[in-house]
């Protein structure tokens, strides 16, 4: 069991694949509360604690990528 206190959620799930603006993505838990992660162009690490920061995030670096 993992818990969150900041989400305010305990996650007793396992991690399962998604794919979120082309990008390959992790995410433990539910709609009820998630945490997301992605790696972007195998160097910047992504942590979320929904899909939609996720979706908002990758939309801004697959416009205007970091160096």
């Amino acid at each position: 069991e993992i818990f969150f206190p900041e989400l305010k959620i305990a996650l007793v799930s396992e991690f399962h694949n998604d794919l979120i603006r082309n990008q390959n993505a992790r995410v433990l838990g539910s709609d009820g509360g998630s945490l997301h992660y992605s790696i972007f162009n195998k160097k910047l690490l992504i942590i979320t604690g929904s899909k939609k920061a996720m979706e908002d995030i990758l939309d801004r670096y697959l416009t205007f990528p970091p160096n």
